[in-house]
């Protein structure tokens, strides 16, 4: 499946994938999830397999696990987007995923104090590189095996609540004043 400039905007699902559910391989560049609803997993995307995401914008969507991105199995990357405004009962409001998922050059922001994590990692072979991670409670956490993180801003992210991912380079900002409002 690829889709190229799509846009998926206020849908809801009772269990899961309240914006769509992707199977098997999926391309996804340019477009959007915004404001869409799961109660139980992935509010923006559920992916079931290998997944590519460039360009592409998740926009206050909301669910248990993985408000923005849910990755239930298979190997991802996403690439240049932009996750804002997620939220996610039990941990992961931009991302969770349980596979090997690869996270480069991304802006993930919460206009305030998100609650929980902004992304939960599961796999061994998953990672966030280049990544600014600002507003949340916790930025990255590990649900199992370990992980990598190198080279991200964290800006907001309060420093007794550091992420559970050691290694690599990170720079820490504590004075938002005027980026959050």
């Amino acid at each position: 499946l690829a889709m190229t400039n799509t846009w998926f905007i206020s849908n809801s699902a009772p269990s899961k994938a309240g914006g769509a559910m992707v199977n098997l391989t999926a391309t996804v560049q340019g477009g959007g999830f915004v404001a869409n609803r799961a109660w139980g997993l992935a509010g923006g995307l559920e992916a079931l397999g290998w997944l590519a995401v460039t360009d592409t914008v998740f926009l206050s969507n909301s669910a248990g696990l993985g408000g923005g991105l849910y990755q239930a199995s298979g190997q991802g990357r996403v690439v240049n987007s932009l996750f804002a405004g997620n939220s996610a009962r039990l941990g992961g409001a931009a991302v969770a995923s349980l596979g090997p998922l690869t996270l480069l050059f991304n802006t993930i922001t919460s206009g305030t104090l998100g609650a929980g994590s902004a992304i939960v990692l599961g796999d061994d072979m998953a990672g966030v590189t280049d990544t600014i991670i600002a507003g949340y409670a916790m930025g990255i956490s590990q649900s199992a095996g370990s992980a990598y993180q190198d080279d991200n801003l964290f800006a907001g992210v309060p420093d007794d609540e550091r992420e559970l991912i050691l290694g690599g380079n990170m720079v820490r900002v504590y004075n938002l004043q005027g980026v959050l409002d």
